[in-house]
């Protein structure tokens, strides 16, 4: 029978992780399942909210295991992997609440798509402040147009594939692109990813515009570091800004940049008409659009776009 190992990184969060514990109470799922809790050097009490869940559950197949020093997301998710014993691999995050079907549905997907080597699902927002609202409208923790990686707040991997892959590059130390620096080996592999819409998560977004700038600026500097790390292999998997107008980025750098600015421009113009098709108010609209510009700033000043740092990558290599 298949076997489902449930992997929680956390830093941190003792009161988010102890919601995330109790949705998993009422999990539904015809496999036998283990949770993993991968405690990544917490000072506020986490331990005792995961030793407390563990002693009232002692039926249930649950590991905690604190890492030795700080170390990031990527080392202390290849950790719990290497501690599950499952055929499939599920993650999700301690700012996250789980839907009673989320497993189930995710499994569901995977078995009757035997050629995917992974699934994402749906993540709606837990409360309806305007960041909640952004990263749900923008579908921020989601790829369901264009399947080429699944994100960790709501995925499940066959166990093989990321054994094959080598795991999480350790090189990430802060979160933001580990998952798809993954995906990215999983896919070049010949793996392929799905997407299932009834396997849902509800994330707590933090309301906050320095945290908002700060989220996209790492998820930027995620990709800096797959081009800087990775660079052949980024440039057969993604579809970089600097591929537009035939490699205008690469022959002529400092015409791309500012084409590319003009084309943020555009894009922050055009979401009025996008944003017609929300129900929202007239401000709440102008707030959205402000977050979206506020956004592609902040992700392509991580990624060095506006500084031309793929091509001085490229020109290095």
């Amino acid at each position: 029978m298949d076997r489902i190992s449930v992997i929680i990184a956390t830093f941190n969060r003792r009161e988010m992780l102890k919601r995330l514990l109790g949705s998993f109470d009422k999990l539904e799922c015809p496999c036998p399942v283990e949770f993993i809790i991968i405690d990544d050097c917490s000072d506020d009490g986490t331990d005792s909210v995961a030793e407390e869940w563990k002693r009232t559950h002692a039926s249930a197949e649950i590991k905690y295991h604190v890492l030795p020093a700080r170390s990031g997301p990527a080392r202390a998710r290849n950790t719990g992997i290497l501690l599950s014993t499952g055929n499939f691999l599920a993650f999700t995050d301690s700012d996250c609440v789980v839907d009673p079907a989320w497993l189930e549905q995710l499994y569901n997907r995977l078995v009757q798509s035997p050629e995917l080597a992974g699934a994402g699902g749906r993540v709606l927002a837990l409360g309806n402040d305007i960041y909640s609202r952004y990263n749900t409208i923008y579908r921020v923790l989601e790829s369901p147009d264009h399947i080429n990686a699944v994100i960790t707040a709501n995925c499940m991997f066959r166990r093989q594939p990321v054994i094959d892959a080598g795991l999480f590059d350790e090189y990430f130390v802060l979160p933001g692109g580990e998952e798809i620096a993954l995906c990215m080996k999983i896919w070049l592999g010949g793996g392929r990813f799905g997407y299932e819409e009834k396997a849902v998560v509800f994330h707590d977004y933090r309301q906050n515009l320095g945290i908002f700038f700060a989220t996209f600026y790492h998820y930027g500097e995620g990709e800096r570091l797959l081009f800087d790390h990775n660079l052949t292999d980024y440039l057969r998997y993604i579809q970089y800004p600097e591929q537009a107008e035939n490699n205008l980025g690469f022959r002529h750098p400092l015409a791309f940049t500012a084409l590319f600015c003009l084309r943020i421009l555009f894009g922050i113009a055009i979401q009025h008409r996008f944003l017609r098709n929300v129900s929202s108010s007239f401000t709440e609209r102008l707030g959205l659009n402000a977050l979206y510009a506020l956004h592609h700033v902040a992700y392509h000043l991580g990624r060095g776009t506006f500084h031309m740092r793929l091509q001085k990558t490229m020109k290095k290599a």
